[in-house]
């Protein structure tokens, strides 16, 4: 049944689109916004490729008119930086540090402030 109304939808946007095509001024005419939004409403549901070679729409312009309808940029989607508040405490940890001479350093931590593992870390680093 839902398959039904949308090839009755998407042919309604067919026919819509090939009335303009017949009756537009010029070759490079720009398809009426309301068309392009029945297309976008289509792609939503049907998807991007069956859409725009059902209707004879451009892939590109249709998933860049699709994602401007979502809010997003036309590049792919915009990215928000999220600045997370570090653990104030680690869990269970084990820190290896291999020597040169094959041994290696193991260092088994539990509830460290992360303050103090920082420290650890860069006293280690600094050869102190």
């Amino acid at each position: 049944m839902a398959a039904t109304f949308t090839a009755r939808r998407r042919d309604a946007i067919r026919r819509r689109l090939d009335r303009w095509r017949a009756t537009r001024p010029h070759r490079r005419a720009q398809i009426p916004e309301p068309i392009w939004a029945a297309a976008v409403g289509l792609a939503r549901q049907d998807g991007l490729s069956p859409t725009a070679r059902a209707l004879g729409l451009s892939y590109t312009t249709l998933k860049q008119r699709l994602e401007q309808a979502h809010g997003a940029a036309s590049t792919g989607g915009a990215s928000t930086f999220v600045e997370l508040a570090p653990a104030r405490t680690l869990g269970a940890c084990v820190i290896e540090v291999p020597g040169p001479d094959g041994h290696a350093l193991r260092i088994h931590l539990q509830g460290l402030p992360v303050a103090d593992l920082l420290a650890l870390s860069r006293a280690v680093w600094s050869g102190a």
